[in-house]
């Protein structure tokens, strides 16, 4: 296969700094987005992790105050930290696109954005599930009839998942565009 002319040729100077920079900003977000859900479920407030995961005020009256083993709270910290480290590593998949495009390596960019979006969609499928198993696991040694089950779904997943189709459908645009650019080259 031959190389392909460089985008870079297409993309003016300032489109390809923007590119740099989009990919230093999704780096420092890949790497900050789990050390903040850590450092924001750290304290472990009962009530907030109840409603983490899902399980509202009202629901929960019947225990009274809420006293959860340890081994609850770490499970249930790991359980909600899997949304987090999904979505960084999204992230640093995004970073590598946008490097790539800065670059002008269509086919990097196609790899890096299609893995993104992957990514993304297993973040919003793992938010979904984190959350059920989260109240599962904060409700695992109550009395029979008082544990919970609950499954949530939020405009946040649904943006994901647009989010996700929209990178999906721009880095297939992408290599479209090097298979008419090979195409283009042969006429030349």
């Amino acid at each position: 296969m031959r190389h392909l002319p460089s985008l870079t040729l297409l993309f003016p100077p300032a489109q390809r700094r923007l590119c740099w920079a989009a990919a230093v900003l999704s780096l420092l977000a890949a790497l900050s987005w789990p050390v903040l859900a850590l450092a924001a479920m750290a304290p472990m407030d009962p009530a907030l992790l109840l409603q983490r995961a899902g399980i509202t005020a009202a629901t929960s009256a019947p225990w009274g105050s809420p006293q959860f083993a340890s081994w609850q709270q770490a499970a249930t910290l790991a359980v909600l930290m899997l949304p987090a480290l999904t979505s960084s590593a999204a992230l640093l998949c995004l970073a590598r696109g946008f490097r790539a495009l800065a670059r002008g390596r269509l086919q990097r960019a196609h790899w890096a954005l299609s893995r993104f979006a992957l990514w993304t969609l297993a973040s919003v499928a793992i938010s979904v599930l984190a959350g059920t198993a989260a109240g599962v696991l904060l409700t695992w040694n109550l009395g029979p009839g008082l544990r919970q089950l609950s499954f949530g779904l939020s405009s946040s997943h649904l943006h994901g998942l647009l989010t996700a189709a929209l990178v999906w459908a721009f880095a297939h645009v992408l290599l479209r565009t090097r298979e008419l650019s090979e195409e283009n080259a042969q006429f030349v």
